[in-house]
């Protein structure tokens, strides 16, 4: 069963709701930063669905749906199938209830009130009774890929360096343009000069050849 939940926004990671029980024996400290690193690192060209394995005998599962990230803790033998079955239920729930507010909200967990159903559909994957009939309904999973959190993590400080080396071109740029603008003032002024210039000096060839 999903032992975490937490739904956070793509752009910037802002933390919209998250699980309030702890399951016993398990460090969520640890899976929360986990879960909030793996945020920083997703960017809309991110694979739509992934696995990531931690070091423990857990996985994450995330599913990303119009701009928002959600993803849970999961033992490593629960099916996937129905974790990111779990997943779909849980989008399909948030986004009726509040996707037209997610990009114009500022403040984490603002929407706190949706843990409520969270933990419904958590009681629902959790049950014997229920699971038979959610696996004949699911869809195939075959196809989302498995990854390593390092390997998210990493790809996560590539992207960090990428925008560090974009943020250094975009200030050379800007700072060459402010060259080149100065040096066009620079033209400008000294075309107004030279024509002076050889007016002034044929104007005193003229007066020197007829006074001396």
């Amino acid at each position: 069963m999903a032992l975490h939940t937490e739904i956070a926004r793509l752009r910037d990671g802002l933390l919209l709701v998250a699980s309030v029980e702890n399951p016993r024996n398990i460090d969520t400290n640890t899976y929360k930063d986990q879960a909030k690193k793996i945020f920083r690192c997703l960017t809309p060209e991110s694979p739509q669905r992934l696995t990531v394995e931690t070091t423990e005998n857990l996985v994450f599962h995330y599913a990303v749906d119009n701009g928002v990230i959600y993803i849970c803790l999961c033992e490593r033998g629960y099916p996937k199938k129905l974790a990111f079955s779990y997943l779909e239920d849980i989008q399909k729930s948030f986004s009726s209830m509040y996707g037209s507010q997610v990009e114009s909200t500022t403040r984490p967990y603002a929407f706190v009130k949706f843990n409520n159903e969270m933990k419904r559909k958590k009681e629902l994957y959790s049950d014997t009774q229920n699971i038979d009939k959610i696996r004949s309904e699911l869809q195939d999973v075959h196809d989302i890929m498995i990854k390593n959190i390092e390997e998210v993590l990493d790809m996560g400080t590539r992207i960090e360096v990428m925008d560090d080396v974009s943020g250094t071109l975009i200030n050379e740029a800007a700072r060459f343009g402010r060259g080149a603008k100065m040096l066009h003032q620079m033209w400008i002024r000294s075309s107004r000069v030279i024509p002076i210039a050889i007016g002034v000096t044929v104007l005193l060839l003229f007066i020197f050849y007829y006074l001396f």
